[in-house]
């Protein structure tokens, strides 16, 4: 028969209880911190840039889902490798510059780099660079970049254009006259186009003419099939863009 248990002291109750308590404390803050991180993997992942952290020897050691994007490969696939193993040559040589060069700033450091991207294709990447401590005293790198290549062929387009312009070598071009789509109108057609031109809607032309709204609808898309144009405005700009416009006479609107 197993002897009965002593009841415990007042003390031993005491210790018991913070003892109770402190692991309570402790699980409650790992929950936190679990939620916490859970909560800054799910900001990143769904952050309209790629972001990344490079230990001391250039390996990725984390990786947002958009970095990982742009490989078309899985995450564990990709941590663990450096620039050379994941960019083109070219591209590794200059995060590997960029990357020591935040190192040795110990800063926060806004460049913008250009590089062949995994697909092989020139992009340009608005990237910020900081520096992290790491375990066992080495500096890791943390990073997010945002791509502004459309930004960047925007303003070059637009820098040469400018060019252009200043040498004179862009010359406004005419305006494209379809005479012989005009002429080639019928004589209802012409009508339409005529009270469409003097600011007429399409019931009131229907009204002028004698004719049912819906063939007015017929006449209008059949006008603007036979000038080539998506719009009324465009046919009534066509229509006076002719040599002879200025010259015919404009269509009494009062009835």
């Amino acid at each position: 028969m197993s002897a009965a248990r002593k009841p415990k002291s007042a003390r031993e109750q005491r210790l018991q209880s913070l003892l109770d308590k402190e692991r309570q404390r402790r699980e409650q803050a790992e929950a936190a911190a679990h939620e916490w991180q859970d909560r800054f993997r799910l900001f990143l992942d769904h952050a309209p840039m790629p972001a990344f952290i490079r230990d001391g020897e250039s390996r990725h050691v984390y990786g947002n889902k958009p970095w990982a994007a742009q490989f078309d490969r899985p995450l564990n696939e990709l941590l663990g490798k450096t620039n050379c193993e994941l960019f083109p040559r070219e591209t590794a040589l200059i995060f590997e510059a960029s990357d020591q060069a935040a190192r040795l700033r110990g800063q926060v450091s806004g460049l913008l780099e250009s590089g062949l991207a995994p697909d092989g294709t020139r992009h340009w990447w608005k990237v910020f660079k900081f520096p992290l401590p790491g375990p066992g005293g080495e500096t890791w790198i943390g990073g997010l970049a945002l791509d502004v290549t459309d930004l960047v062929l925007a303003k070059t387009r637009l820098g040469d254009f400018e060019k252009d312009l200043a040498t004179g070598r862009l010359v406004p071009e005419p305006p494209r006259i379809q005479s012989e789509q005009l002429t080639k109108l019928s004589p209802r057609l012409r009508q339409v186009l005529e009270l469409l031109a003097a600011g007429w809607n399409l019931k009131e032309v229907a009204a002028r003419l004698g004719i049912s709204p819906k063939t007015a609808e017929v006449h209008r898309a059949k006008l603007l099939r036979c000038l080539g144009v998506q719009s009324i405005v465009e046919a009534v700009r066509l229509h006076f863009s002719t040599p002879d416009a200025s010259s015919r006479p404009r269509t009494n609107r009062s009835r």
